[in-house]
């Protein structure tokens, strides 16, 4: 697949549909050192117990060959990211040096996943597994060439992620298509089950990522609908429907026996986990199926109009808002949160991110205009002290 091509369907994808082991205790924070994959753990609640990054000073930027479509993740130490250049990179969280990258068969996008010994990453044709002390291949789970496999989650010994399949035309243009949700054995690869989920819809690029909780899997699809499958088989204990037309291709997130998940209908939803029962729903014009946050009693989200909103999680009321001065419409630029600190990356074209007090949303500070910073298509990653995030070809470390 050309990349052109491949880009195109991403933009489609993130603009209109829409980037460790997991803990001991399901839904708790990764150690403070420590955020292996999307949204820190598998439920992606995005938050982590540290507070971090205070001061907004960049303490490191290291340039790739070509555009990272996701978050870094950061292990032991070292900090990992997917491009587009084809690498994926190892750096010392430290310094920013590189302590190697590995070379693979197409592109990469979207966010890894750190657990045991191995870093997991999703690309055009495949997910590979990576040994994280010396970078080498240990098994690639192969797709076909118009396949895309996106962001893993890593739950015990099971590696989770869905993989986009484009239907080709007679002239070679890709067009529409379905993708496939996996559970592999991580140690070797094999197969545990799949299922095929949405049809006729566009999927490239980084795509949705499942949220592993409770025994189940949680995944949204292009009707509006979350399906809530059993992570052992595969197999369907409920779904939901959202209102009307619209598509749900955020990312789901887990905590206190609670299912979290927005849709381009407009609503936030929160729903009962083992059920799938409405608890509650917050709808505003301007949501779209932007992914949340969730730390304590409390759920993070950003609009596509670029409001920040703090909700109470027991019934949606909204604690405080405020507005930035620039959108977020990729649904996987989910707040970060760190301690007492919500952290909140743009697409912007001067690559802006902000801080602010949790309690209250008062702004901390921002970042604007930083030489290589031309927006975000990942949440930050808090690690030891330290903000990291993706923005153009750079990957920057702030504390």
């Amino acid at each position: 697949m050309k990349k052109q091509d491949l880009s195109l369907l991403v933009v489609l994808f993130l603009f209109s549909a829409l980037l460790g082991s997991c803990s001991a205790e399901e839904g708790a924070p990764s150690p403070a050192g420590r955020w292996p994959m999307l949204g820190n753990n598998a439920q992606h609640t995005g938050y982590s117990p540290k507070t971090s990054a205070l001061t907004g000073k960049v303490r490191w930027r290291y340039l790739t060959w070509d555009e990272i479509w996701g978050t870094p993740v950061v292990a032991d130490g070292i900090v990992y990211a997917a491009s587009f250049d084809h690498y994926l990179y190892a750096l010392n969280g430290a310094t920013g040096r590189k302590e190697w990258r590995f070379h693979a068969d197409g592109w990469l996008s979207g966010t890894p996943a750190v657990a045991e010994e191995m870093v997991y990453v999703g690309g055009e044709g495949g997910l590979y597994a990576v040994n994280t002390a010396r970078g080498r291949q240990e098994w690639k789970f192969p797709l076909p060439e118009q396949a895309w496999a996106a962001h893993p989650t890593v739950a015990q010994d099971t590696v989770y992620f869905a993989a986009g399949i484009f239907t080709q035309t007679d002239t070679g243009a890709y067009g529409s298509g379905y993708f496939i949700l996996y559970a592999l054995d991580a140690s070797d690869g094999s197969e545990r089950w799949s299922r095929q989920l949405s049809h006729g819809l566009p999927l490239a690029g980084a795509g949705p990522c499942p949220a592993v909780g409770g025994g189940l899997v949680l995944i949204g699809d292009g009707s509006n609908t979350l399906y809530a499958l059993d992570s052992r088989n595969g197999t369907e204990v409920w779904r939901f429907q959202g209102k009307g037309y619209g598509e749900m291709f955020s990312i789901p997130v887990i905590a206190e026996g609670t299912a979290y998940v927005s849709s381009s209908d407009g609503c936030l939803y929160s729903l009962e986990l083992h059920r799938g029962q409405l608890r509650w729903e917050f709808c505003k014009p301007g949501l779209g199926p932007s992914s949340p946050a969730v730390a304590g009693r409390v759920v993070y989200l950003v609009d596509h109009d670029g409001w920040l909103y703090a909700l109470q999680a027991a019934d949606g009321t909204v604690r405080w808002q405020v507005e930035l001065d620039s959108p977020v419409p990729s649904v996987e630029l989910a707040p970060s949160i760190g301690g007492n600190v919500v952290y909140v990356a743009t697409i912007s074209s001067l690559g802006d991110i902000y801080a602010f007090r949790a309690t209250d949303g008062h702004l901390l500070w921002k970042i604007t205009g930083q030489p290589g910073m031309d927006g975000s298509f990942g949440s930050p990653a808090i690690a030891e002290g330290v903000l990291y995030v993706a923005s153009g070809q750079f990957i920057f470390a702030i504390e």
